[in-house]
């Protein structure tokens, strides 16, 4: 759930955003399940750089916020972990009738003190965008239908465990995201995405990622 208001005026923007988790972890010998609420994230957007014309616009945000350790990192699976982070993003996006170009960086500053101090993070995406249909607004708002094919890739650094480091965690992984989404109108919108990687390079000796799918909705209440 998120919850965004306007600060100030339309290019200031605070928002809390509280996940609610349902995580399952499933092995030969033995099976886990936690459900709950995750992590939550207060942080601050300003757009910086705003560009309109007809069928093209321009716009780059900056963003800082803080996630805090509301969830309970002892269940198993976990649901949190356990630590006040902090993370710093800029985006940009250029559309331009029936095709967008979307950039963004992020980089997540952790800064646990416990017995696991978990690496920092950096995470770079490019997104390429294309408007199915309609081919041309009749009406405005229309529901739409969107093409997208994205570069999504992480480099964690390494963990800590009471004080020493665990060369098994962390590494790069870069992944080729095709995607599509449909847009029904103002408030609500699906979209579905597959991940396959293409740089996959983690730490040391452990399980790599295969490929990954994901199902979404976005629904605006007010």
């Amino acid at each position: 759930i998120a919850v965004p208001y306007n600060l100030f005026s339309d290019k200031f923007q605070v928002a809390v955003i509280a996940p609610f988790l349902n995580v399952n972890f499933d092995s030969r010998n033995q099976n886990f399940s936690s459900f709950g609420i995750g992590d939550m994230r207060l942080f601050a957007k300003y757009l910086v750089y705003q560009f309109d014309r007809k069928n093209e616009t321009i716009r780059v945000a900056s963003k800082a916020g803080i996630k805090l350790p509301t969830g309970n990192e002892k269940e198993s699976p976990p649901l949190g972990t356990g630590s006040t982070d902090y993370f710093f993003t800029t985006v940009a996006a250029w559309i331009k009738k029936r095709i967008g170009i979307y950039l963004e960086g992020i980089y997540n500053l952790n800064t646990s003190k416990g017995r696991v101090d978990f690496g920092n993070s950096v995470a770079y995406n490019l997104a390429f965008g294309y408007r199915l249909l309609p081919a041309i607004y009749e009406t405005y708002p229309s529901p739409q239908l969107n093409a997208f094919l994205e570069i999504n890739g992480t480099t964690t650094d390494t963990n800590s465990i009471s004080g020493q480091e665990v060369k098994d965690l962390g590494g790069t992984i870069i992944f080729l995201s095709p995607g599509i989404q449909y847009v029904g109108g103002r408030r609500w919108l699906l979209e579905a995405s597959v991940q396959i990687p293409v740089v996959n390079k983690p730490n040391g000796t452990r399980l790599a990622t295969d490929w990954t799918a994901s199902f979404g909705t976005r629904i605006l209440l007010f």
